[in-house]
C-alpha cells in the first residue's frame, strides 16, 4: 500500500516508520529498500482486504496521476457493511480500479457489483506480447466506424485478455503501452475480433478530475475521406462518451 495511518494521519512510507492499515487497523511497517517500490506492508499473519495485492510500477504510476486524497479510499456499503479499498475514488463518486494481475471472473463480477459506478484500467503491456498482437490485429482489414472512431482488431494471440474483459459490465480501458490507451467495447468469440476506440490518457484523467463524461475519439466529417485513404489513428478529434 502507498498509505498508512501514522498518528491518525495518512502517510507515505518513510524509512523507520510504523503505522496502521486504514482498512483493518493492523500494524504496518514501511518498506523502503533500494530496489523496490517504497510501500507499506502488513506484519506477517495479518488478514486484510482480499481484493488488494502487491502494486507494480505501472499500477503506482497510474494512481499518482490523481490527487493523493483520492487514492486508496476505503469504500463502504452502508446496507451490508462490506468494505474494500478502492485504488482511486473521486469526490464525484467514480471508482477507478487499475488491474495488473490476473483476476477470476467471479472477482470481476463481485467488484463491479460492490462499486457499481466504476471504470477499469487494465495493463495490456505485460511482457510486450499483447501490444505486439494488438498492433498486428489493427492491420487486419475490418470495418471502421468513424463517429465514434472504432477499430476492429483481429486477436491472434493465445492470451485470454479479451476473453476475460469482455465479461465486464463497466467501461474497460486497456493500456497497451507503446500502442496507447484504448476503450474496449466488445469481443466476438466466434472469430476473435475485438472492437476498440483510441483514447488519449490525458483525456481520461482530465475528465475524471472534473467529474465529466470520459471523451472518445471521432473523425470529423470533413476529414473522413482523408482518414479512409490513409487509415491512420492520428486524424481524430475529441468527442464525448455519454455512456460513461
Amino acid at each position: 500500500m502507498q498509505f498508512a495511518l501514522v498518528d491518525g494521519e495518512r502517510s507515505r512510507p518513510k524509512k523507520g516508520l510504523r503505522g496502521n492499515c486504514q482498512y483493518c487497523d493492523g500494524e504496518m511497517v514501511a518498506k523502503c529498500g533500494r530496489y523496490i517500490i517504497w510501500h507499506w506492508a502488513h506484519m506477517p499473519g495479518t488478514n486484510c482486504d482480499p481484493w488488494w495485492g502487491p502494486e507494480s510500477e505501472w499500477h503506482r504510476g497510474w494512481k499518482n496521476l490523481f490527487p493523493e486524497d483520492w487514492q486508496e479510499i476505503v469504500h463502504f456499503d452502508d446496507r451490508t457493511g462490506e468494505k474494500h479499498i478502492a485504488d482511486v475514488k473521486t469526490p464525484h463518486g467514480l471508482v477507478i480500479e487499475f488491474q495488473n494481475s490476473p483476476m477470476s471472473f467471479e472477482e470481476l463480477a463481485s467488484r463491479e457489483s460492490f462499486y457499481k459506478e466504476m471504470i477499469w484500467i487494465v495493463n495490456g503491456d505485460r511482457g510486450s506480447v499483447n501490444p505486439n498482437y494488438f498492433n498486428l490485429g489493427l492491420m487486419w482489414q475490418g470495418e471502421i466506424l468513424l463517429r465514434p472512431l472504432v477499430r476492429y482488431v483481429k486477436w491472434m494471440s493465445r492470451s485470454r485478455l479479451l476473453h476475460k474483459w469482455s465479461a465486464a459490465t463497466n467501461p474497460v480501458y486497456i493500456d497497451f503501452g507503446f500502442m496507447g490507451l484504448w476503450r474496449f467495447f466488445d469481443f466476438r468469440f466466434e472469430d476473435d475480433v475485438g472492437a476498440f476506440s483510441p483514447l488519449e490518457q490525458d483525456w481520461l484523467v482530465e475528465a475524471c478530475l472534473l467529474g465529466e463524461s470520459i471523451p472518445i475519439a471521432y473523425v470529423p466529417e470533413e476529414n473522413e475521406d482523408e482518414y479512409n485513404s490513409r487509415l491512420r489513428l492520428t486524424d481524430y478529434d475529441e468527442g464525448e462518451d455519454t455512456s460513461c
